[in-house]
């Protein structure tokens, strides 16, 4: 077929996309949106395939209406307009009612279905332009959805009220076979019996294997029996049977070939979803018509004998007909009972039998009684929603009042478990309900921000962070709840799960079942001696100091694992630090000591808040010392003390008001987590050097001054350094003494609540950078030798000591070990609301060369032999099952330089379970171009490749540079640059003299950044200060010392604090050009925030020219063009690009409030259109203007808005329109 018949035939498909349906079937009256069922299975790039249909509506001018229903799914790379999550929180409903995923997800969606009729009604409310599309995802579990009541219902309800049709995803490369190829062909047959609408068979990840064989066996009967016969067992004989049974069935069916990854085939896909439009108006809706007429006319029989029923059992009883049996509109309305304790009985929800009754086209779908539905913007909540989401933009949130319709009897009988509890936590909600009610932020409308978090009409704010980064508004007095998970059971394989992702790991499948064996084991354990994970990692509530209670009296318990100690005391200011015989602990059979100090006659404690006190123990030698407690929660240092000090922090006064940080009183957290984010914009930092002035920064000070700023620039996570108390400032954080302490340099553990408070009210994720690689060797102040012994923690002899960081490794195969740590990882979740965390050092815990004098070569001998500890791994992959399963919003990044795969795969599959990996070559890289290459000798290949070597499916965190390049002893990426330079010409044009160095320096800087963030990963991050050229080194307080490791001696510098600080009066000077690097960092931040390309899969590097010195990439619906050259700029430089035209200009490094030149500015105003030619292998191609050591970024033109930065909404030198097409926080 040539192309022009292609698009012939693609024009003839999209004008059945909107058909004009009545109730007759005969066209006319208003268009109405076809609606897309995605359905497929788990691994089949589903949610992928749904991203891209997302952008490719977008890029038609056709935005679709976008529906999530998998209750489940922990993060999806769309913005959602109504998201089954926000209304019923699936964990929640697996713990009330003790089920396990599978139940969860089908009780979810039961409950989901009783408001479906709000859905309905949202999809129709009119819209200028029409509303063409409706995309609904559903769970990966096919069958929870297609073969369910709920299922059924929500399918019936869209086939009702709009043009509906069904697409399949198949994954095509696990579909060569003939026999996986019938098993989707059943599939396939079972959705079109079950749901009886058109079914479009979609083969997707045809860029992995082409898909014409499915289609050559669908039409060639002969050819796949060929293909059978190759295979004699009995699943292809089974399947040969099949075949016969099922061949007019699938023979019939339409299929189309995409990728979700590069986008090709999706015209074709939406030619043939305009046919199956057309297809469901002449063949399926007049059946659909004559089912509910049928239908409709049994439930009339019925309801007109119940009422004679009724009639008749009044008149025997004396009644008359006016009674119970009137429906309070005129007429008998159909009684149901409420599932509620001690509720009323309340009319059936008319909605879901209009859905099985009504025919389609025009009629609204009637809801109780009245036959009115309601017109609410958002769904009312079914169950207990989650305190940690947010409401997406659609409107305030509809609590259910009493005597609401309730759910069908057949969803009643499908599941029994709703039969009695469905509303049982009623009271509960509507607490829940008014706290996510008042969380939405009045956000001005933008017709492309249809996904802006609070958006709901109202008029616009007055800045530029109020309309990008809206807060979180919750009523006074009331506080945020935390929404447990429940740790998920063990599945069932031998850990080869993960190796789907990568066949050439099989060579070393028999490592992977070792470790799922050992993991197994562990979890087994866990559950049969300690009552399970969520028992076992909540060991500080045992460990330490608590308030209790024994034998009927309240009181302090002191609980402490020393296996080797002889005796232990607890000593300090409350006994004058002599112990007294009530203060000497008794040690049970496995080495724990505890202590009860029962409360005073008065009422008070025997230790009063914030007392100091430590642990007096002889040791198995007899020798007397003294130690801070493991668990403790604070610990202090006077300015006149060397050693620290254990701290009874308990706040007297009880808690405080939520938000509020009272004296006395321990802080109640207000607002909730924020909603995990597509892509993190990572903003490093260190709370106590933070400061402007030469001091260490307190918390109060951080949360008053950084938190504001760091919103600004658009960023939408903080990763907080050096929270667990550290004895040695200099460490950085990373040699921990006290692992459950607050760092109290910067303030009290209430101050840190506040906070963390503060920054969700911002919108921010606070992530923390935890140390479980090592532990500080102190003994007076750490947990090295507690009992005094070497091991206990740790690993003994030789192998418990960290050559290089002289420090103690743990023992990750000892009981109390993974007992200390996967507490502390929780606690910190718990106690201090963190939404996850950066693991620091985890290269060194999983090798025992702990990854020194190594050179990872990409061998999967490397990864996968006698070098691995297992234990350390085995580690990893616990503390990401207690992460994510209780906290579901959790976010972990493993800071590994080694590139082990399978690292950051889900430990479900056997992976080691994080998020994200730190993608830390790039850092390296640029350091390697900046100081041994000079500017004609960029590699732009180079670059490109080690920007995107990453694994497939396993995400990065992508970063130019990060705390480690600031250190003393490096550099930050401006200074390289710019150097000494920077001291004399950094003054803004007419406030000093220019230099050419520091226009290259500035330049560049901008070009480096971007293309990290283009290109480095699925998420960016930046150490704070870098983002305007921060000069100089970071340098903290030290005294004279000696190298442990080479015993050279290294002068100190006095113990000042003079480079441990951040200049922010720099980037502030208006008269300095830090400000032009800062403000283009502010613009990237926005431009993800408008456009979501950090997280696209679509990145394609068509040009890597070395010439040219140009790069030419595309991400997402962005054209990024970067010009390396030093000299010479390029007139109408053709670039490839796979999207038609036109195109705009929506940032430029060359802007003029970027301290650029002008050469190429949004605000000319031009458009780009393109032609369809194959350039740099792209489809279309246009022509632009790319001058030296600029980056310009080219958008569709209909996002874009040159006049956009003169709003008071505005980002400087940002051409986005309103919040962009794929706005999210």
């Amino acid at each position: 077929m040539s192309s022009a018949q292609e698009g012939e035939q693609a024009a003839a498909g999209m004008q059945n996309l909107n058909i004009q349906d009545q109730a007759d079937g005969q066209q006319g009256g208003d268009a109405k949106p076809t609606v897309i069922l995605v359905i497929g299975m788990a691994g089949s790039g589903k949610t992928t395939f749904l991203q891209r249909l997302n952008a490719h509506l977008h890029a038609k001018k056709q935005p679709g209406y976008i529906i999530n229903l998998d209750p489940a799914v922990t993060h999806v790379p769309y913005g959602a307009n109504v998201d089954i999550r926000d209304t019923v929180n699936y964990k929640n409903v697996m713990k009330q009612y003790s089920l396990g995923p599978n139940g969860g997800i089908l009780t979810s969606l039961n409950l989901f279905a009783t408001r479906f009729d709000q859905v309905i009604s949202l999809c129709e409310k009119p819209r200028d332009p029409p509303l063409q599309f409706i995309v609904a995802d559903t769970p990966g579990q096919i069958e929870i959805f297609t073969w369910s009541a709920s299922g059924a219902i929500i399918t019936d309800a869209f086939a009702a009220s709009f043009p509906t049709m069904v697409a399949y995803i198949i994954d095509t490369p696990r579909c060569v076979g003939p026999q996986t190829f019938m098993t989707n062909m059943l599939q396939a047959c079972s959705i079109l019996y079950k749901t009886r609408l058109p079914v479009l068979l979609v083969f997707n990840k045809i860029d992995v294997a082409r898909h014409e064989f499915a289609l050559d066996w669908m039409a060639d009967f002969e050819n796949f029996h060929k293909a059978l016969d190759s295979e004699q067992s009995y699943a292809a004989t089974l399947s040969r049977s099949m075949s016969l049974v099922l061949e007019q069935f699938y023979q019939a069916m339409p299929a189309v070939g995409v990728s979700a990854v590069t986008g090709e085939g999706m015209d074709d896909f939406m030619a043939a979803v305009g046919r199956c439009a057309e297809q469901y108006r002449t063949d399926y809706l007049p059946d659909l018509q004559r089912r509910q007429a049928e239908r409709a006319e049994l439930e009339q029989r019925r309801q007109a004998a119940e009422l004679e029923r009724m009639r008749a059992d009044r008149a025997a009883g004396g009644g008359s007909d006016g009674g119970a049996g009137s429906s309070g509109s005129g007429g008998p309305g159909r009684k149901v009972l409420d599932a509620r304790p001690g509720a009323t009985l309340a009319a059936a929800p008319a909605t879901m039998q209009a859905a099985t009754q009504q025919a389609a086209g025009g009629k609204s779908l009637a809801a109780g009684a009245s036959g009115q539905r309601q017109r609410s913007g958002r769904l009312s909540s079914a169950l207990p929603a989650s305190g940690a989401r947010k409401p997406a933009a659609r409107g305030p949130l509809a609590v259910r009042a009493e005597g609401e319709s309730q759910p069908l009897e057949v969803l009643r009988r499908e599941n029994e478990l709703l039969k009695k509890t469905i509303m049982s936590a009623e009271s509960a909600v509507t607490g829940l309900e008014s706290q996510l009610t008042s969380a939405g932020v009045s956000v001005p409308p933008a017709p492309s921000a249809v996904a802006a978090r609070g958006a709901n009409g109202s008029a616009a704010p007055a800045t530029a962070e109020d309309y990008w980064s809206p807060v979180v508004h919750v009523p006074e007095g009331q506080a945020f709840v935390e929404q447990y998970g429940l740790p998920s059971p063990i599945p069932e394989h031998d850990g080869t799960e993960c190796l789907k992702w990568d066949p050439s790991l099989w060579s070393h499948a028999d490592h992977f079942k070792y470790r799922w064996h050992v993991f197994k084991s562990i979890r087994a354990a866990i559950d049969a001696n300690e009552g399970g994970l969520d028992k076992f990692t909540q060991g500080y509530r045992f460990y330490g100091l608590n308030r209790g209670e024994h034998e009927g009296k309240q009181g302090i318990w002191y609980r402490e694992w020393a296996p080797g100690a002889k005796a232990l005391a607890l000593i300090g200011e409350f006994n004058a630090w002599d112990p007294q015989p009530e203060h000497w602990a008794i040690k049970n059979d496995f080495g724990v000591w505890q202590l009860f100090l029962p409360d005073k006659p008065d009422g008070t404690p025997a230790i009063q808040h914030r007392t100091k006190l430590k642990v007096r123990l002889e040791t198995a030698y007899g020798e007397w010392v003294e130690r801070i407690p493991a668990w403790i929660k604070w610990a202090t240092q006077e300015w006149n003390e060397i050693q620290y000090n254990g701290v009874y922090y308990e706040p007297p006064l009880g808690p405080s008001k939520p938000g509020v940080l009272e004296e006395g009183k321990s802080y109640t957290f207000k607002y909730p987590r924020p909603p995990r984010p597509r892509a993190l914009r990572i903003y490093e930092c260190h709370v106590g050097m933070s400061s402007e002035e030469p001091k260490v920064n307190s918390y109060t000070e951080f949360k008053e001054e950084m938190l504001p700023r760091i919103r600004r620039l658009g960023y939408n996570a903080i990763q907080i350094m050096a929270i667990q108390e550290h004895a040695y400032y200099g460490s950085f954080g990373y040699h921990v003494t006290n692992f459950f302490g607050v760092s109290s340099r910067c303030g009290t553990p209430d101050e840190l609540k506040a906070m963390i408070d503060e920054a969700h009210r911002l919108g921010l994720v606070v992530l923390m950078d935890i140390v479980h690689s090592h532990a500080s060797k102190n003994t007076m102040d750490g947990i090295n030798m507690f009992d005094g012994t070497d091991a206990m923690y740790f690993h003994g002899g030789g192998r418990g000591y960290h050559w290089m960081w002289d420090s103690r490794c743990f023992n990750y195969g000892n009981w109390e070990t993974l007992r200390f740590l996967l507490s502390n990882a929780r606690w910190w979740m718990d106690e201090y609301k963190f939404d996850g965390y950066r693991f620091d050092g985890v290269t060194s815990m999983m090798y025992h060369h702990h990854g020194l004098q190594t050179t990872f070569t990409g061998n999967y001998d490397e990864y996968f032999g006698m070098a691995t500890d297992v234990e350390a791994v085995v580690y990893l992959m616990l503390v990401n099952q207690t992460l994510h399963d209780l906290f579901p919003t959790a976010i972990t990044i493993g800071e590994d330089v080694s590139g082990m795969p399978t690292f950051c795969r889900p430990w479900q599959e056997g992976g080691v379970g994080f998020d994200y990996r730190l993608n830390m070559a790039i850092a390296d890289k640029w350091i390697e171009v900046l100081t041994e290459q000079d500017d004609w000798s960029w590699n732009m290949g180079n670059i490109v490749h080690t920007m995107t070597n990453r694994r497939y499916a396993e995400a990065c965190v992508g970063y130019a540079e990060s705390h480690d390049q600031a250190l003393v002893g490096d550099k930050t990426i401006a200074f390289w640059l710019m150097d000494k330079e920077m001291y004399d010409f950094m003054g803004a044009p007419g406030y000093g003299p220019s230099s050419p160095i520091i226009d290259r320096g500035i330049a560049l800087h901008k070009m480096i950044r971007l293309i990290t963030m283009v290109l480095g990963g699925e998420s960016y991050l930046n150490f704070m200060g870098n983002e305007f050229g921060h000069p100089e080194w970071i340098d903290f307080p030290r005294d004279d010392t000696y190298d442990t490791s080479t015993g050279a001696f290294v002068p100190g510098n006095g113990g000042s604090l003079e480079k441990c600080r951040r200049r922010w009066d720099l980037a502030d000077a208006e008269f300095l050009k830090y400000k032009f690097m800062n403000v283009f960092d502010r613009a990237m931040q926005h431009l993800d925030k408008a456009f979501g390309f950090v997280s696209a899969p679509h990145q394609w590097v068509s040009r890597k020219d070395e010439g040219d010195k140009v790069i030419v990439v595309e991400r997402g619906d962005l054209v990024f063009v970067f010009n390396f050259h030093p000299t010479n700029s390029y007139t109408d430089y053709r670039v490839g690009c796979y999207k038609p035209g036109p195109y705009k200009v929506v940032l430029s490094s060359d802007e003029e409030v970027f301290g650029g030149w002008k050469n190429v500015t949004k605000d000319s105003n031009v458009e780009f259109n393109t032609q369809q030619s194959d350039h740099d292998n792209r489809p279309n191609s246009m022509l632009v203007y790319a001058p030296s050591r600029t980056v310009v970024v080219y958008a569709p033109a209909e996002y874009c808005d040159s006049q956009a930065d003169s709003k008071e909404s505005g980002i400087p030198g940002l051409a986005v329109k309103d919040l962009g097409p794929y706005y999210a926080y």
